[in-house]
């Protein structure tokens, strides 16, 4: 059966939120660590908004003037009321800049439970493969004569959840650093594919290069 592992259909629907989410605050929108870059930039100018709000600064507008200084249907207002809906704004963006960081994390510490944390970063196709053969959607990559075929495969779902929290940067020439990509066991291979045209021609081409010769 095959597995979406960019994001899960149930994770997706669990983190993505409403259709009315913050531009640029989906979790694969950037990196966990940029994603609380901004979460900290948005509440800092949340704050800032919330002091410039004075619940007793008033002005008026409007009226018009009947007989010497009297002035009718003149509106008192506050003019610092606006502070408090940018505010929310800011602190809405920030909330779920967070809940995109924390969905990232979580879904790396799930797919590397079994791996201790210096591992995650480490390439698990390195030196390992053999051959890759194309394949409709992207590429079969065929191991060394004794490599536990199951192990490598939880590994490189592992290193694709670490990529998609690290904003799938830091390792160009990885396959496994591109995203909504689905990874499969077949006997002694392992197919890397994606649905995605593009995708799949950067999978064949970084998957050749990972051929240990």
């Amino acid at each position: 059966m095959k597995r979406f592992l960019g994001l899960t259909p149930l994770l997706a629907l669990t983190i993505v939120g409403c259709a009315g989410q913050p531009p640029g605050s989906a979790p694969h929108d950037m990196s966990a660590a940029d994603h609380k870059k901004h979460a900290a930039t948005h509440e800092s100018e949340a704050e800032q908004h919330e002091a410039a709000y004075d619940p007793d600064a008033e002005k008026r507008r409007g009226g018009s003037q009947t007989f010497q200084d009297f002035q009718y249907g003149q509106e008192v207002y506050n003019p610092t009321s606006k502070h408090l809906g940018h505010a929310e704004e800011h602190q809405e963006t920030a909330d779920a800049h967070r809940k995109a960081a924390e969905a990232l994390e979580s879904f790396t510490d799930g797919e590397c439970a079994k791996f201790p944390p210096k591992t995650r970063s480490v390439c698990p196709i390195m030196s390992v493969v053999t051959a890759a053969e194309d394949v409709k959607g992207g590429a079969k990559l065929t191991l060394k004569d004794g490599v536990p075929t199951d192990a490598v495969l939880a590994h490189m779902r592992c290193h694709h959840a670490f990529a998609a929290q690290e904003g799938h940067k830091g390792m160009p020439g990885c396959p496994l650093y591109l995203k909504n990509l689905e990874l499969n066991a077949d006997g002694k291979s392992i197919t890397i594919t994606s649905e995605d045209n593009a995708t799949e021609k950067e999978i064949r081409k970084r998957s050749k290069a990972h051929v240990h010769k």
